[in-house]
């Protein structure tokens, strides 16, 4: 017998914080077009999901809170628990710009040169500073998938 492992890959929901009906006509027909009715009929049942980039629409909290309460929904109709066989990519709209300093933007045109891009990325303060603007995400991930795999 050949084992077989399938996959959901999901991608670019773009979550707004609140309710948005147009969001929430797109999602709910995700879930009943898609994983009530075609999966089944089709005999699959994916073994993990993998949502790669762009979750939130800008990287806010609120909007991860949108996207939490979405996906239990998604995992509970798939049987899954997230935190066994759920992964998260960020993507660019996963950051929050509103916590980019100005020696960030200042800084960029030093990706440009191999050497000082690699002497810039070598510290911890300088990852630090890089990943306060995903906190919403990494936060996100921690609830979601539990702190083991965040």
């Amino acid at each position: 017998m050949q084992n077989t492992l399938t996959w959901l890959h999901l991608s670019d929901f773009h979550f707004k914080g609140g309710a948005d009906w147009q969001q929430d006509v797109v999602l709910q027909s995700l879930i009943r077009d898609v994983i009530r009715n075609h999966i089944p009929e089709l005999g699959l049942k994916p073994d993990m999901v993998v949502v790669t980039g762009d979750i939130a629409r800008k990287g806010k909290a609120d909007e991860y809170a949108v996207a939490k309460q979405y996906f239990m929904e998604l995992a509970s109709y798939l049987e899954h628990d997230p935190e066994d066989c759920w992964y998260l990519v960020p993507g660019n709209h996963d950051v929050d710009r509103d916590k980019i300093e100005i020696e960030q933007e200042l800084g960029r045109d030093l990706f440009a040169d191999v050497t000082k891009a690699n002497k810039l990325v070598s510290t911890s303060r300088t990852w630090s500073n890089y990943a306060a603007r995903q906190t919403a995400f990494f936060n996100f991930t921690g609830e979601f998938l539990g702190q083991d795999r965040a």
